[in-house]
C-alpha cells in the first residue's frame, strides 16, 4: 500500500513539472479532482505548486492583480503565476530570508515588497529587481506603488512617500501611456484590465520569461544601469529600469498605529492620492502635486466609529466616461462609509450589525460586504441600497453571471443565487488556507500554506468573464450639480454640515 501512494504522489508531481495541469485521472491529497469539482458545475483547470519550500518555509500572502497571481513564502521568495495557465512565470529571492517581508502591492508594470527596513520594486513582467531603499525606522504594513512613488508606513502613524524615476525619457512615457490606457487608470490598483494580453496586464513574450518560458529565477540584484538602453521604438513591460538614486521623502504625521496597507486612490501626471488607516479609528487621504513634488498635504480624514482593519475599496474615477471616483470602508462595528474620492464628501453609511474584517468588494454596480457573524450583503454601490442579505458567508471569492462564490465559517465554499442570494450549494474547501479575493473575473483560486494552487472555474466559461464597473449616475461637469432623485434611499448629506453634528465623521 505504501509503495501504491508514493507511485501517486510521484505521477502529480510529474504532471505538476511538465505542464501544470491538472489531468483527470491525477489524485492529491488536497487538490479538488475534476469529478468533484463536475458535480458541482466547476473544472478544475489547473494546479501548480509556488516557489516555496516546504520543508523549510510556507505561503505567507498570495494576491491576485491583473491576470497574474503573485505568491509570498516565509522565506522572502516571490512568484508569479500566469491567473489562466497556472505556468511559473518567474521566482525571486527578496532580501534576507531571516526578516519579515509584507504583502506584495502590484502596479501595471512593477512590485513593490518591504523586506526588514528595505523597500524592493520588482518589474512585474520579469521578477527583476530595479530599486531597492532602506528607511529609518520600523515599517508598519506593507507598501503602495503608484508610477511615480512608493508609500510606506511606519509604526508610529508616520506615511513617507519615496520617488523614483524611470531610466529613460522613452521607459517613462511607456509607462505612463499605459497607465493612462487600462481600465480604471487613475491608479496603480486601478480595476482588471479586460484584455489580459494588453500591453499593461499581458506577459512579457516567451524569451523574457512570459508564460511559453521555463521559470526564471531573477537576480537578487539591482539592474545593471550600464546595460544597453532599448530605443523608443524597443521599449516593453519586460525591458523598463529604474534609475539607482535615491529620494529624501516625504512624510505626512498621523494619529495611531498604521497596521493595514496603504491604498493608492488617484494618480496622474498632475497629482496622486494615497488613504491610510490607523487604530484609532481615522481614514487619511494625503496629497502629493507631481509639477512641484515638495509637499505631500492632508486633503481628508474619516473618523469612523471603530477601527477600519481592512484597505478601502477604490472605483477610480474616469470623467471622460461619466466615472465619479468612490471609495467604501468597512469598520470594525459593522459600519460601511461611502466617500466621493476627491473631496471625501459622505455620501451614504450603513450598518450591517456584525464585525466586518474584510475590505468590501465592488462588483459591477454592486458592493459586497462579508461581516464576521451576520452574514453577507449586496448593496448598491451609489446608493447603500441593500439589494440582498443571507446568512451564512465570511469571506467574498469570486463571481460569475449567475453565481457569488463564498466561503462559510466552517471551510465550505458557498455558491449562492447572484440576484437572490439563494444558496445553491456547497463545496468544502478546508484544505485550503488561503481563497484569493478575485474582482477581476470569475476565476476561483484557492491555495494552501505548502505553496500548492488551484483555479477553478464554471465548465461553459472557457473564456474569463471580466468584471467592468458599471456607474448608475454620470460624472456632472465641475460646478453642475445633479438634480437630486426622488427615488434613491439614501441621500447625500449637504456639503457642510452642522459642526454640532454628533454623527458627523470629520472631525
Amino acid at each position: 500500500m505504501a509503495a501504491i501512494r508514493l507511485w501517486f504522489v510521484l505521477m502529480v508531481a510529474g504532471l505538476v513539472g511538465a505542464s501544470g495541469q491538472l489531468a483527470e485521472n491525477a489524485v492529491a491529497a488536497d487538490l479538488i479532482t475534476q469529478p468533484r469539482a463536475e458535480a458541482h458545475g466547476l473544472t478544475a483547470a489547473w494546479f501548480n505548486m509556488a516557489g516555496v519550500d516546504s520543508g523549510m518555509g510556507r505561503l505567507e500572502y498570495i494576491v491576485l492583480d491583473r491576470g497574474t497571481i503573485f505568491a509570498l513564502s516565509t522565506l522572502s521568495v516571490v512568484s508569479a503565476i500566469d491567473a489562466e495557465t497556472g505556468k511559473t512565470l518567474w521566482t525571486t529571492r527578496v532580501g534576507d530570508s531571516r526578516l519579515v517581508s509584507t504583502k506584495p502591492t502590484t502596479g501595471i508594470h512593477l512590485v513593490a515588497i518591504t523586506n526588514g527596513s528595505t523597500i524592493y520594486i520588482l518589474n512585474r513582467h520579469t521578477g527583476q529587481i530595479l530599486w531597492k531603499h532602506t528607511v529609518d525606522g520600523a515599517l508598519g504594513a506593507g507598501p503602495a506603488i503608484s508610477p511615480s512613488r512608493v508609500y510606506v508606513s511606519l509604526v508610529g502613524g508616520k506615511m513617507e512617500a519615496y520617488a523614483f524615476d524611470w531610466e529613460t525619457p522613452q521607459m517613462r512615457e511607456y509607462a505612463w501611456k499605459t497607465v493612462a490606457e487600462a481600465p480604471g487608470a487613475a491608479g496603480a490598483q486601478a480595476a482588471p484590465a479586460a484584455d489580459p494580453k494588453g500591453p499593461a496586464a499581458g506577459p512579457a513574450p516567451a524569451d523574457q520569461g512570459g508564460p511559453g518560458a521555463a521559470p526564471v529565477a531573477a537576480a537578487a540584484q539591482p539592474a545593471d544601469v550600464t546595460a544597453s538602453v532599448p530605443t523608443e521604438a524597443q521599449v516593453s513591460g519586460a525591458s523598463l529600469r529604474l534609475l539607482q538614486k535615491q529620494d529624501r521623502g516625504l512624510f505626512l504625521q498621523s494619529f495611531g498605529r498604521i497596521d493595514v496597507e496603504p491604498r493608492i486612490t488617484f494618480s496622474d501626471r498632475g497629482s496622486e492620492r494615497v488613504a491610510w488607516l490607523t487604530d484609532r479609528g481615522f481614514m487619511f487621504v494625503g496629497e502629493i502635486s507631481l509639477h512641484t513634488a515638495d509637499r505631500f498635504s492632508l486633503v481628508y480624514q474619516l473618523r469612523a466609529t471603530a477601527d477600519i482593519v481592512a484597505p478601502p475599496c477604490v472605483r477610480f474615477g474616469d470623467h471622460a466616461k461619466g466615472i465619479r471616483g468612490r471609495l467604501w470602508a468597512a469598520a470594525a462595528d459593522g459600519y460601511i462609509f461611502c466617500l466621493n474620492e476627491p473631496d471625501g464628501k459622505l455620501l451614504w453609511r450603513l450598518s450591517t450589525g456584525s464585525l466586518v474584517e474584510e475590505s468590501p468588494v465592488l462588483i459591477e454596480d454592486s458592493l459586497y460586504v462579508a461581516t464576521r457573524f451576520a452574514g453577507m450583503y449586496r448593496l448598491n454601490a451609489d446608493t447603500g441600497e441593500t439589494i440582498w442579505h443571507v446568512q451564512g458567508p465570511t469571506k467574498f471569492i469570486a463571481a460569475s453571471a449567475k453565481r457569488i462564490y463564498v466561503r462559510n465559517e466552517l471551510g465550505q465554499m458557498l455558491y449562492l443565487d447572484k440576484d437572490s442570494g439563494a444558496r445553491l450549494g456547497q463545496l468544502d474547501i478546508a484544505g485550503f488556507h488561503f481563497q484569493i479575493t478575485n474582482r477581476e473575473t470569475d476565476r476561483i483560486y484557492l491555495a494552501d500554506k505548502t505553496g500548492l494552487v488551484q483555479c477553478l472555474h464554471e465548465t461553459q466559461l472557457g473564456e474569463p468573464l471580466y468584471h467592468v464597473p458599471v456607474v448608475t449616475e454620470e460624472a456632472k461637469p465641475e460646478g453642475q450639480k445633479s438634480a437630486p432623485k426622488s427615488k434613491e434611499p439614501v441621500a447625500p448629506p449637504p456639503p457642510a454640515p452642522p459642526a454640532q453634528d454628533a454623527d458627523n465623521p470629520f472631525r
